[in-house]
């Protein structure tokens, strides 16, 4: 049941939750860190290579979001059951 329950966490983040305001401030923060963090390489890397470096960033920020988000929900619900069972 746990999967059943993951999958849908990750449509509701993948079609929801990322469009949100806080998301989206939350992406124009992260292109501003990257930037900030790619810009000392970009004249020993070619732009092949820093696109690489950036395409990892970005995925690993992905995945830590959607990561946060399932962690977040799952505390959420532990907390209510606790809540109900008083």
């Amino acid at each position: 049941t746990w999967d059943i329950m993951k999958d849908l966490l990750m449509k509701i983040y993948n079609e929801v939750i990322q469009y949100e305001d806080t998301s989206i401030e939350l992406g124009k923060a992260l292109d501003e860190e990257v930037k900030q963090l790619i810009m000392p390489y970009e004249e020993a890397f070619n732009d092949e290579d820093l696109e690489t470096v950036k395409a990892l960033m970005y995925n690993l920020a992905y995945e830590a979001e959607k990561t946060g988000f399932v962690l977040g929900v799952k505390t959420a619900v532990h907390i209510l059951m606790e809540v109900l069972d008083k």
